[in-house]
């Protein structure tokens, strides 16, 4: 990727090593959804990919996923409501927001977040961030 050159920090191949451990990832944009989830699997042993919040209440995952990905296209009731429940499903999991917050949402419901349009590089960097965060 020629973005990886542009980035500040670790190079994107260095952000690209599998690791052990699951995402979460819920976007309501199937396109979207089907490009993040093509990146996060390369850092990712798993990637848990839904597009209805509700789908979130039905997973049943083998360990804690590190990281939920959850972006505000899906309006800020879904948004909130994903968000408390995976606070209070998975504890240690770190939260990251994918576009701007709406100040509505209690920051104690996302661990970070990074503004739109994002590159695959900046989501991995989050991402990494996140990983860092966890207790």
């Amino acid at each position: 990727m020629q973005l990886a050159t542009r980035l500040p920090g670790p190079h994107l191949a260095q952000l690209e090593r599998k690791t052990t451990g699951s995402a979460l990832l819920v976007d309501p944009d199937p396109f979207a959804l089907a490009n993040r989830t093509r990146l996060l699997m390369r850092a990712c042993e798993t990637v848990h990919a839904v597009t209805r919040p509700r789908e979130v209440y039905e997973l049943q995952p083998a360990e804690e996923p590190f990281v939920a990905v959850l972006t505000v296209s899906l309006g800020a009731f879904d948004l909130q409501a994903v968000a408390e429940y995976v606070r209070h499903r998975w504890p240690h999991t770190r939260i990251l927001i994918v576009g701007e917050t709406s100040p509505s949402l209690e920051d104690q419901l996302y661990d970070e977040s990074i503004p739109l349009p994002v590159s695959g590089g900046e989501l991995l960097l989050a991402i990494e961030k996140c990983r860092g965060l966890r207790l």
